[in-house]
């Protein structure tokens, strides 16, 4: 990636929710997303009761509490017809029958998955009638109450198109709207994140092994760049991967890098209830006496707007360490934003780029019409590989010699920690790949952007 020690940055993205968020980019845990908001209207009482001589018939209650809106932008049902009035009842005779049933709730459209519950039934009907003239009639009988209100918006799982493995160098997860492609052959790099119809949203750098999104074994300071060979990570990087697939998942076996002790082993994994692809990474132990931290890095287009939760601490050791400027950032919306072109003071400037730790627990990148987002667990500061960082940001200046495309990397780290000799040890990021609402624009300090992600990771 960067000239002499440096390599790239990454990505991770599904299904929208309600966006009545609080404002702010943190998303308060970090949980998989679950189902919808729970509200609509209940159905309301009875028809029109008869008519006789004298008493007023009792009056239909309105139905039930609401039941609202669906896990994805799914309604749910409005309740029956309002209860009626009851018949007058006759001088000296029995009064008027009171509203009969109310109408059946009018069922909820089907929402994308993970909606919300049913509303709940309509309360009884109205009161007795009032009896008629001297010797008043009978009390008109109490109007039902109205039905149950229509079903939350929990519309049927997205399907995933089959074969998962397309060719010997195309394995691909497709269902919903979300297209993501991997190649055995190329280290089981990710090479094709789409949405239905479109085109590649992930970026290349200067050569074919600089493209799309790969795993590496952190700190960068324990292999040599580039990761092209054994001496460095590069059977762990770019050497072909054994494929298996299962009915919703692929699982890629690496071989061992011998100069960082480990192997790695890729499952992607299609959740097809929120509409996401859960990417597990395991690093296997093939040597005595070593440590490492699992690092997921996502080339894309330098384009768009690049965003996270503020208030990570920012450190330019790593810049030092690989000649590089810091990358410029903004704050708003409770959240860091870097923009993208970066902005270079010449066309031979330095390359920028962005280390900080404790930035919650996902990140995102978006460009016209569309977002990318990773969820993952937070790495706690200390617990940060030596002179990395939990997320960076990092942008070429394709006036650079051997840099001619401009690209970004986008990136996070998990935990560092020792991997034993056998030992085997998982970290997952999950992957959310939207378009994005209509009125909502790819731009820094958008607060209807940082709310849509906000309900996707929460």
């Amino acid at each position: 990636m960067r000239a002499q020690a440096w390599r790239w940055l990454l990505l991770a993205g599904l299904v929208g929710g309600s966006m009545s968020l609080a404002s702010g980019c943190s998303s308060g845990d970090d949980d998989a997303p679950g189902g919808g908001n729970k509200t609509s209207t209940g159905a309301t009482g009875g028809t029109t009761g008869g008519t006789s001589a004298a008493g007023q018939g009792g009056t239909g209650a309105t139905g039930g509490t609401t039941a609202g809106t669906g896990g994805t932008s799914a309604t749910g049902g409005t309740g029956g017809s309002t209860g009626g009035t009851g018949g007058t009842g006759g001088t000296s005779a029995t009064g008027g029958t009171g509203g009969s049933t109310g109408g059946s709730a009018g069922a909820a459209t089907g929402g994308a998955p993970a909606g919300g519950g049913g509303g709940s039934a309509g309360a009884a009907a109205g009161s007795p009638a009032t009896g008629g003239a001297p010797a008043g009639g009978m009390a008109g009988s109490l109007g039902s109450g109205g039905a149950a209100a229509g079903n939350g918006g929990g519309g049927m799982p997205a399907t995933l198109v089959t074969p998962i493995m397309r060719s010997s160098t195309s394995y691909v997860l497709e269902f919903g709207d979300t297209y993501f492609e991997v190649n055995p052959t190329m280290g089981a790099r990710v090479t094709n994140v789409h949405l239905k119809g479109g085109s590649n949203l992930l970026g290349a750098g200067k050569d074919a092994d600089n493209m799309g999104s790969t795993f590496w074994p952190s700190p960068q300071s324990a292999w040599t760049w580039p990761p092209t060979a054994d001496s460095s990570i590069g059977n762990i990087n770019s050497k072909p991967y054994t494929a298996t697939t299962d009915d919703t998942s692929m699982t890629l076996v690496g071989m061992a890098a011998s100069v960082v002790g480990l192997s790695v082993t890729k499952k992607f994994a299609a959740d097809l209830t929120q509409e996401a692809v859960i990417a597990t990474y395991t690093m296997i132990g093939t040597a005595a006496g070593k440590s490492a931290a699992p690092w997921e890095v996502t080339r894309f287009p330098q384009s768009g707007v690049t965003f996270f939760p503020s208030g990570g601490t920012a450190t330019t050791a790593k810049n030092t360490a690989n000649n590089m400027d810091p990358a410029p950032t903004t704050t708003s919306a409770g959240c860091q934003w870097v923009s993208s072109p970066g902005v270079f003071a010449s066309a031979s400037a330095k390359d920028q780029l962005l280390v900080l730790n404790g930035v919650n627990n996902w990140l995102a990148h978006a460009d016209a019409g569309w977002v990318v987002v990773k969820k993952f667990t937070n790495t706690p500061a200390g617990m940060i590989a030596p002179g990395e960082g939990e997320i960076d940001i990092y942008m070429n200046n394709p006036g650079n010699s051997g840099n001619p495309l401009p690209y970004m990397e986008v990136e996070e780290q998990g935990p560092y920690g020792a991997v034993g000799q056998g030992q085997m040890v998982d970290w997952t990021v999950i992957w959310f790949v939207r378009k994005l609402p209509d009125g909502v624009t790819a731009s820094a300090g958008n607060q209807q952007l940082v709310d849509f992600v906000k309900s996707l990771v929460q």
